[in-house]
């Protein structure tokens, strides 16, 4: 059973640098990505979103009702919380 935790938790953790690598990548993604975007790739409901924007872990930026959260600071969250 460990050995096989350990192979998921290795597998979800290149799945993210993989994820970061492409993010960084991408020359037609800009500095702020739309809250709904970032809302679809975490796969979260509008609640888990606000409370991930809550805990200041990300940048966010608000134009009218819309926000933005900062490509960079995304990244960095995703780095912060691999396993490994």
């Amino acid at each position: 059973m460990d050995q096989e935790l350990t192979y998921r938790m290795d597998n979800l953790t290149n799945a993210i640098l993989i994820l970061c690598d492409a993010i960084e990548s991408q020359t037609n993604i800009s500095e702020w990505l739309p809250l709904e975007k970032c809302q679809e790739f975490f796969n979260y409901g509008s609640t888990q979103m606000a409370s991930l924007i809550k805990s200041e872990h990300l940048v966010v930026s608000q134009v009218g009702r819309r926000k933005f959260i900062s490509r960079q600071s995304l990244l960095a969250f995703l780095k912060s919380n691999i396993i490994h």
